[in-house]
């Protein structure tokens, strides 16, 4: 039932378009606006967003009586016919005014992974991000009152810091940084220095169905050369991870990093199945676990041979887990791509693993 008592009805979608909402971080009725984490930017990043929630004007015949639920009744009919393209010469325009309205107003700044926490009165909220040259910080900032006004620039209000990686020493205790070209730097310049991040590369699937993400970490030219380089693929590839998006993990990804010291060329793909790419690429591998991965990390090893950086006849492969069972897949599926490879805790028989995670992609 609805408020009063009568049959609810749907008003409206709150989102459209190619993109994921991740989570609902707040509902403020007043400001008619919801608050939501998702990848209208980018599936590499994650923001904070605000979307009409009720958009009362738009769904009134009559700005006058946008709070009159009957108004709102008849709005309804307005849209669904601006929706389904039906109704007077008017509906072409109604039907961008609605659509334009689902365009979410992001309102985190610096690009990169953001997790959102926001308080009940949808004031202020806590965000802890980071990004590929951004080590993680949080803070504390305070939402404007007005959000929707197009007259004058959003502006966030930082209220405190609670934590800044790049600012604290303590951050930097286990690394390495008894290199004498490091000592003289500040403790963030040393941070950033000690763990360069990876280059971030998009290609086509092998079939051009869909585009493919992959951080690349390259050796340093002034000690190994041009290259091209031995590679190490380093594999994941199932459900509800994603392994590749700008964020300070990308970094601070050690053993990566460690390959990378030693001369090797390192490869992270995420191929079909991986999450927050959307409900088709994600189901891609749906009952057909181990096949469209390996032809996406194939697909990985041969962009990185036709741009010259990796030697296509020294590669090697490892993952755990999931990856574990990946990196056996393509040992065994393309063998003539990969001469080596580590396989950790895989799956080796799927009638034996969880029987909620197998029944769920089996």
């Amino acid at each position: 039932p609805g408020i009063h008592g009568e049959q609810a009805i749907p008003l409206r979608a709150v989102s459209a378009g190619e993109w994921m909402v991740e989570s609902i971080v707040g509902v403020d009725m007043e400001k008619d606006a919801v608050y939501v984490t998702g990848t209208f930017d980018s599936p590499l990043e994650r923001h904070l967003y605000a979307l009409p929630l009720l958009n009362r004007r738009l769904l009134s015949q009559d700005p006058s009586d946008a709070a009159d639920d009957n108004g709102m009744r008849r709005g309804l009919t307005k849209v669904m016919h601006a929706l389904s393209g039906k109704g007077n010469g008017r509906s072409g325009r109604v039907q961008d005014a609605i659509w334009s309205s689902m365009r979410p107003l992001r309102l985190t700044i610096e690009a990169g992974m953001h997790s959102i926490v926001m308080d009940e009165s949808c004031q202020i909220f806590v965000d802890t991000s980071s990004d590929l040259d951004r080590p993680t910080s949080s803070r504390i900032y305070e939402l404007p009152y007005e959000i929707w006004d197009s007259s004058t620039p959003l502006s966030l209000k930082l209220i405190y810091t609670l934590f800044d990686a790049i600012h604290e020493d303590n951050s930097l205790s286990a690394l390495p940084l008894g290199q004498p070209q490091l000592d003289g730097l500040p403790s963030g310049a040393r941070l950033l220095a000690s763990l360069p991040p990876p280059e971030l590369i998009s290609f086509p699937t092998s079939d051009g169905a869909e585009t493919l993400h992959a951080a690349v970490y390259r050796p340093n030219p002034r000690i190994f050369g041009p290259g091209p380089y031995p590679l190490v693929c380093a594999v994941y590839g199932g459900p509800h991870v994603q392994r590749v998006n700008r964020s300070w993990s990308q970094c601070a990804d050690m053993r990566a990093q460690r390959l990378r010291s030693l001369g090797f060329c390192v490869v992270k793909c995420d191929n079909r199945g991986s999450s927050r790419r959307g409900i088709v690429f994600e189901s891609a591998i749906s009952r057909r676990l181990g096949r469209l991965e390996v032809l996406d990390q194939v697909a990985a090893v041969r962009q990185l041979t036709l741009r010259g950086i990796v030697d296509s006849s020294r590669v090697g492969v490892y993952g755990w887990s999931y990856g574990g069972y990946l990196a056996a897949m393509c040992m065994a599926r393309a063998p003539d791509v990969f001469s080596c490879g580590v396989s950790g805790a895989p799956v080796t028989s799927w009638d034996g693993y969880d029987t909620h995670y197998t029944e769920r992609y089996m």
